[in-house]
């Protein structure tokens, strides 16, 4: 595995920060909606294109939504016990490997013996595939068929994006502080937009001189200091407690401290009433 995905890691550094985790799950059986058909001609158990979209057991296989910080994409090898193998996928010429867009990928692999034990060279083609696979869902564009110049472009789209996102989140800030006049803004938030506006200028000068690694860098720095300032935790308790929950916490304080104060103002302010209506009548006669 590491010889396979190391060093499209390592060309994709640059891009992106990614990590790599495994897990294994031993008798995994498939989802009760998944009933593959035996095929006398081609000798093996084959799956329809439309039962490929619940292929995935989220029932009895616990995949880890997420691992780390970001999203996390998933990369399935599934063997299938001796009951169901060889098992193909219809119309797949082969490759028993389909997508999963905005999830991951799946390859079923049907080993070449009855060995319980996988060697390096018989996951080497399943994890081609999920090179290939990667690529895809991370929006690599399929021409040239040079591949330097294609994570090229997928840095320039990148940055782009982080930039354009840093800037939505700053607007979004930005409404969010004139929507909530009362709304107080911690140092480290002032901090954060500053350094955001900075790295943001930064990059849109590296844009225009062409420098696309240095707009990157900076983008990234732009986009992840704008997400601090916007889920500052001390500001976000305040986005959701609104003026009516404010007199609802008070009133019931505030209520046994007023009701004295109305009726001592009162008795204090009766005598004064009583006496300028007197003295009205007194002018009348």
């Amino acid at each position: 595995m590491s010889s396979t995905f190391e060093p499209l890691i390592q060309a994709l550094s640059s891009i992106s920060n990614l990590t790599i985790d495994t897990q294994v799950q031993p008798y995994a059986t498939l989802a009760p909606s998944i009933q593959p058909t035996f095929s006398t001609e081609q000798n093996s158990w084959t799956l329809s294109r439309a039962q490929l979209g619940g292929f995935i057991n989220a029932a009895e296989w616990p995949l880890s939504p997420s691992i780390g910080s970001g999203p996390t994409v998933h990369f399935i090898l599934y063997v299938p016990g001796p009951s169901l193998a060889p098992l193909t996928v219809d119309g797949s010429e082969g490759t028993n490997a389909w997508l999963i867009p905005q999830w991951g990928g799946v390859v079923i692999h049907n080993p070449a013996t009855s060995s319980h034990h996988l060697t390096a060279a018989d996951l080497h083609a399943p994890f081609l595939t999920f090179s290939h696979q990667l690529l895809s869902l991370l929006g690599l564009p399929e021409h040239p068929a040079s591949l330097p110049i294609r994570l090229a472009t997928l840095s320039r789209v990148r940055a782009a994006s982080l930039f354009l996102s840093a800037s939505s989140t700053l607007g979004s800030l930005a409404r969010l502080t004139l929507a909530l006049p009362s709304i107080s803004i911690p140092n480290s938030v002032a901090d954060s937009v500053s350094l955001t506006i900075a790295h943001l200028e930064t990059s849109c000068a590296a844009f225009k001189k062409g420098d696309f690694e240095t707009a990157l860098h900076s983008a990234r720095i732009a986009e992840a200091a704008a997400e601090t300032a916007f889920f500052e935790r001390s500001m976000v308790g305040q986005v959701y407690f609104p003026d009516e929950h404010k007199v609802a916490v008070y009133l019931p304080l505030l209520g046994p401290v007023a009701v004295p104060l109305v009726l001592a103002a009162i008795k204090e302010l009766k005598p004064l009433v009583l006496g300028w209506v007197d003295r009205s009548r007194r002018v009348r006669l």
